[in-house]
Order: structure tokens, then sequence, then C-alpha cells
């Protein structure tokens, strides 16, 4: 049975001009797929012609004539271009006798129209998705991990034009997070304020990535690395002031970063060298080494009981016996100072 299609594949493939007479999208990142449907609108549609040759169906319309609406658009020829686009998504609401009416058209599809089924959930045990599979045009769209983010962002900058660093990729994850949505907008942005032959690097991220609660987390979790007290307890602060909820979020990433500072300091203790601690955090070597230096500040004994102290942090706002924002001033004096 065929395996699924990598997005990037398909991308390619529609550079080439190369556009199948069949889709199936999914997966769990809802952002890339939306971008390959758009860079199938822009490559297998005429411009100015999508009016006529541009069509969008859903699965949940509960209209019992969805799937015959669908067959006579798909098996019409196109007006004014080469090729017709018909897109149906939330395919996963369908029944399984109506995915089943389209196995015939899926034997031999019209080459002047392009299909595609953008479904949420697939079970590749049904007739219908086992059919797409075995055509070879199923095409999975999986949450990029964390070591694939960087590079996703690198190839978006060079197609907007952009010369980015690969350590303003990396702050930028960092103060924004994996999300490519807000990922896409804020390197967007940079394209706005910056020309194509600029370089930007860190500080040219710095003073566009608007000050959002993610920004503010990593300044307190760089804070708290480097036991600057003062300035962590006022960051904590303006943190609990846009949100009095932030407490399980400061806990999670409080309790990643001892554990980076654990594992930094026991590198440098064996002499271990930036690309060394790199590679073992899966840090891009920037984060690694200010990690390495940050990690002299800390013993193993106070490392375990900052652990200990988060624990019993994270015990009290659970229970709600205390202010939050109290139990964790006193847990950020008891650490940085």
């Amino acid at each position: 049975m065929a395996e699924a299609l990598k997005p990037e594949t398909v991308l390619g493939e529609l550079e080439k001009g190369r556009v199948r007479p069949v889709y199936l999208f999914y997966g769990q990142d809802d952002f890339r797929i939306e971008h390959a449907v758009r860079r199938l609108q822009e490559k297998a549609v005429a411009e100015g012609a999508a009016d006529f040759n541009l069509h969008t169906f859903y699965g949940d319309d509960n209209d019992q004539e969805t799937v015959g609406r669908i067959l006579d658009t798909v098996r019409s020829y196109p007006f004014m271009s080469d090729r017709r686009l018909v897109i149906v998504k939330r395919t996963e609401s369908l029944s399984v006798k109506e995915l089943e009416g389209f196995l015939p058209y899926l034997e031999k599809p019209l080459p002047s129209t392009c299909l595609v089924f953008v479904s949420g959930k697939t079970n590749f045990n049904m007739v219908f998705y086992k059919s797409l599979r075995s055509m070879g045009c199923a095409v999975e769209f999986k949450n990029l991990q964390d070591r694939e983010v960087i590079p996703w962002m690198r190839s978006l900058a060079k197609d907007l034009g952009l010369r980015l660093s690969g350590e303003a990729c990396a702050y930028l994850q960092q103060v924004v997070g994996n999300g490519l949505r807000e990922l896409h907008n804020e390197i967007e942005k940079l394209s706005v304020s910056h020309s194509k032959e600029q370089p930007i690097g860190v500080e040219e991220v710095k003073r566009l990535v608007v000050h959002s609660r993610a920004h503010t987390i990593f300044e307190l979790m760089d804070s708290v690395s480097s036991r600057r007290c003062s300035e962590a307890l006022v960051i904590l602060n303006r943190f609990f002031d846009e949100d009095r909820e932030a407490g399980l979020r400061i806990t999670g990433m409080l309790h990643r970063q001892l554990r980076l500072l654990w594992q930094a300091g026991a590198i440098a203790r064996e002499g271990g060298t930036t690309g060394q601690a790199a590679s073992a955090l899966r840090l891009p070597p920037f984060l690694a080494k200010k990690l390495l230096d940050q990690s002299r500040l800390w013993t193993p004994e106070s490392l375990e009981q900052g652990l200990e102290l988060l624990y019993q942090a994270d015990g009290l706002t659970k229970t709600g016996s205390s202010d939050a924002r109290s139990v964790f001033e006193n847990l950020l004096i008891n650490l940085c100072c």
C-alpha cells in the first residue's frame, strides 16, 4: 500500500506545475493544510477564473444532496481555465455511504479537475480512505517537531524575500512558541518592515515582536536562570497582571528550565562544548551556550532544592490554600536570592 505523501513533496510538485487529480489532506497541522490549499488555488486555477472554477463544499452542511452536487461539479469541464478545483472540507462528517459514493469517480477521475478532500479525522480501515491512500494521493500534515520549526521558518522567510538568521529564528521560536500561525504572522510583520537586502538578526526581532505573555515568560525564565531576583519578581508580577491563571504555565516552564539547567550543569562539569550541549539539549547553539553559562550559577544541590520548592508551590496553588501570586513570589525569592 502506498505511503502517505509529505507536504513538501506536494508543494514541490506544485512549483513545477504538477497538479494531481485527487488529494486527501489530513493530519493535526491545520495551518499547513490551509497553506497547501491556498497554494493549490494559486497553481490550479487560472488568474481571474476562480469564480467559475473554484468550488468549496462542506461535509457537515446537512444537505443530503451534497455528494451528488460535488460529483456533478467534478465531472464538469473547466471554463476559461485549464483546470477546475473542487475542495471538500470536513470530509470526516460525511457518512460511510456518502463517502463510498465517490468510489466510482476515484477509479477514473477527470484529468481537468483537481478534487481535494480535507479531513480532520481519517480511518484507513474504511474503503474510501484506503482507496485514496492506495492511489498515492493521501498527504499527511503532522505537527512539526521542535527541531523542524526553525527550518520551516527559514524557508518561509526565504519565500518572503527575507534574510532571517538562524539565531533570529531560534529567538522568535522561544518567545512565540511552535504555533505556526503565530510565527507566520510575526515573520510577515518582519517582511513589511524590512527590505529584502537587510539581514535580520535577534535585535531586529526583539524590536518587532509584540509584548505578549509568551515574551514575558521567556524573560522570566532567563531572569531566574541568571538568578536576577529583582528583575524576575517584576516580570512575574507583570505576568500575573496579564493572566490571573498564570500559575500552571509558570510551573511547567520553571520545571523545564530547572531540568535544562541540571543537564547543562552536568555537561559543563564534564568539560562539554557548546556543540555537545546543543546536541544533547536539542537547542540552538546560542541558547545552549547561554544555558552553560547560567548553569555555573547553580549547584546540583540548589537545583534539587529548587525542584522540591517548585513541587511545594504547585501543591499550594492547586489546593487553593494560598494566593498564587504570593506563592510564586516566595518561590522566586528562594530560588534566586
